[in-house]
């Protein structure tokens, strides 16, 4: 009933946002995590166009885990949803590996992998439980394996849930499988694991996390990049250094160009309008930027994307360029990794 009020009386979802805060129990929580959720509103009001979950992971796990099965909780993701321009459950690469783009939370993107020839099916970082559980219902399939990232709440949040109704497996990254929900088999880097007939080759990427992978299913020519790499973009550092996400990134551009790139958020548009502020000299760039503005503008994803527009458009593997070290700052003779590093600070106060 609130979720359908606050969606009359405002054109954006900030009403919405308010009055889900005001129907939890803040006596539960602590002040400072109320003020984080003050700041979080504030962020939104700033910019009504794209809310972001992820933000309120700092508000605490704990209080997620405890509101992410509730009927209030997925009444106001759903509703964030609807009016995000996150669209549905869609298959987006039929081959011999099916896609399936899962949207969940407000930005997230799970993945819905289907091997036809073994009939096997993983979900790659579910952050919550139902939308998983409909993509399910929609294809007929049984969930065999959860494919983990890395450990942050809004890739992992479905684990539990999740493994306790399929008796699923999960899957994760060696480097960080403290961190992973129920891991079942973890993986170290180069290492490859069988999905069906398939190969899925595993690359340590740290950065975002100290325990972050990515996984290559070369016979698809697509690879799973969580918070790494990003359209046009890449993951905050939260636990590693500059060198490390920059050794990551240059690892993935040497995939091959046609490699389809799916990633955990949409956040492209975001991405774009920082991209130009350190690139606007780059004709692809500008002319991909007209093109997601063009798709959000109809609310359309555009993930997945590929290697080779990343190449092209992404201001963190275009650090070393000349064009975006001057406008960063950085001098021609300075290591990749302090480009890069630059970047990512403009970024952060973007």
């Amino acid at each position: 009933m609130w979720i359908d009020a606050a969606s009359e009386r405002a054109s954006d979802r900030t009403v919405a946002c308010r009055l889900f805060f005001s129907a939890c129990n803040r006596s539960s929580w602590t002040a400072r995590r109320w003020q984080r959720a003050q700041r979080w509103i504030a962020g939104i009001d700033a910019d009504s166009t794209q809310v972001k979950l992820g933000m309120l992971a700092s508000i605490g796990e704990g209080f997620l885990g405890r509101i992410a099965t509730s009927s209030l909780a997925s009444r106001f993701l759903s509703y964030l949803r609807s009016t995000s321009g996150m669209g549905v459950t869609e298959l987006v690469m039929s081959d011999v590996l099916e896609v399936h783009r899962v949207p969940c939370l407000v930005d997230n993107y799970a993945w819905l992998l289907h091997e036809p020839k073994a009939g096997l099916t993983a979900i790659v970082d579910p952050s919550e439980v139902q939308p998983v559980v409909e993509a399910l219902r929609k294809t007929g399939y049984n969930l065999d394996y959860i494919i983990n990232t890395h450990h942050h709440w809004d890739h992992t949040g479905g684990n539990i849930a999740l493994k306790d109704k399929y008796g699923c497996r999960v899957v994760g990254p060696d480097a960080d499988r403290s961190r992973i929900p129920r891991i079942d088999i973890s993986l170290k880097d180069g290492e490859t694991w069988k999905f069906g007939e398939l190969d899925m080759v595993t690359f340590d990427t740290p950065g975002h996390t100290m325990g972050h992978m990515s996984v290559y299913f070369p016979e698809a020519a697509a690879v799973f990049t969580g918070d790494t790499l990003f359209a046009m973009g890449c993951g905050r550092l939260f636990e590693g250094t500059a060198q490390q996400m920059w050794a990551s990134l240059s690892r993935l551009s040497l995939l091959p160009p046609e490699t389809k790139v799916f990633c955990g958020h949409e956040y492209t548009q975001a991405n774009a309008r920082f991209a130009i502020s350190v690139d606007s000299e780059n004709p692809k760039l500008i002319e991909r930027k007209k093109v997601v503005d063009e798709m959000r503008s109809k609310g359309l994803a555009t993930v997945p994307c590929t290697i080779a527009e990343e190449r092209d458009t992404n201001p963190f593997l275009r650090a070393p360029d000349a064009a975006v070290r001057a406008k960063t700052g950085v001098p021609s003779g300075a290591p990749d990794a302090e480009a890069f590093a630059a970047v990512r600070r403009a970024k952060d106060s973007f």
